[in-house]
């Protein structure tokens, strides 16, 4: 495995997360052991219950149209009513009246087709998935390592959360951490802001502020600027294999809700890295994952997750 797991020292770069600047009643969110919560602490509409879980989404059905809009047709109903009347008619003495034609059914329109240049994978539609939606959670989350033309290691995080809560204002957290091997450190830092709506730059793709950290993204070409403690990053992206979904691109978490959720398992990644005002050039590489949904998690739940890239170039 050697230089190529991603996810050693980006696993220990999750850190403690807070979206105490979520809303003024925003709770502390925990990164720690996979544990996050997007709506604990705050206001969440009366259409998601009383205790603020959304209803479960029914997966699309064999005749759905992949998004959960079923599509039927009726022409079986006049064929039926056109058999009770004949049989009717037949018992009858009199010579039958002449039957109505029977009405033809309105064909079902087809849905239309996906934008050219588009990738279907199962539920998930990029490049349009890439941008924000209007869900109660979403976020872009990247992990990886990096190396230095002499071979010093570091290992890096950077992750931004969406959270959007009824007529709230959308609230966005960041947060990133740096692992620097020679140095034996490990630092973090979090950004949180709030917007009117979700940042959709109305291009396609996703390009996310939060404070002076950005992100941004488009078919796999992304480009990353943060700076946690005296370490400032630059990194550009490039995926170098197809984006792959979870599980159909849906993922159930039961009453919690479902997940929309992609990765790309393998990026590689450019730039430079700033210590203390020291630059040097910077490669390595990356793992991202998107998810976004109606769901919630709560502070009795949470997962862990692991990612691994192999010098065979499995992931």
């Amino acid at each position: 495995m050697g230089a190529a797991l991603a996810g050693a020292l980006a696993a220990a770069v999750g850190g403690s997360m807070t979206l105490a600047r979520l809303g003024q009643a925003a709770r502390p969110v925990e990164r720690r052991g996979g544990r996050s919560s997007l709506c604990t602490g705050l206001e969440c509409p009366q259409e998601y219950g009383a205790v603020g879980r959304p209803e479960p989404r029914k997966l699309p059905g064999p005749t759905s149209t992949g998004r959960g809009r079923l599509t039927s047709g009726v022409p079986w109903l006049a064929a039926v009513l056109w058999l009770i009347g004949a049989a009717a008619l037949g018992g009858c003495a009199q010579p039958p009246a002449a039957l109505p034609p029977v009405p033809t059914a309105t064909p079902t329109p087809t849905p239309a087709a996906d934008p050219p240049g588009s990738l279907r994978l199962g539920a998930v539609l990029l490049p349009a998935d890439e941008a924000p939606h209007s869900s109660l959670t979403e976020w872009w989350y990247y992990t990886g390592h990096l190396f230095t033309p002499t071979g010093r290691r570091f290992g890096f995080q950077f992750v931004v959360f969406q959270a959007v809560r009824g007529q709230a204002p959308v609230g966005y957290a960041a947060h990133a951490a740096v692992t620097d091997g020679a140095a034996q450190r490990f630092v973090y830092a979090e950004r949180s802001a709030q917007a009117r709506q979700p940042q959709r730059s109305g291009a396609p793709g996703f390009d996310l502020r939060v404070g002076e950290w950005r992100m941004r993204g488009l078919k796999g070409q992304d480009a990353l600027s943060f700076a946690v403690d005296r370490y400032r990053l630059q990194l550009d992206l490039h995926a170098l294999k197809p984006p792959v979904a979870h599980a159909g691109g849906l993922i159930s978490f039961g009453v919690a809700g479902d997940s929309y959720y992609y990765s790309r398992t393998r990026m590689a990644v450019q730039g430079t890295l700033e210590i203390a005002g020291q630059r040097m050039a910077v490669s390595g590489q990356a793992w991202f994952d998107k998810q976004w949904g109606d769901f919630l998690v709560f502070p009795q739940g949470g997962w862990d997750w692991f990612a691994l890239q192999l010098d065979d170039g499995s992931d």
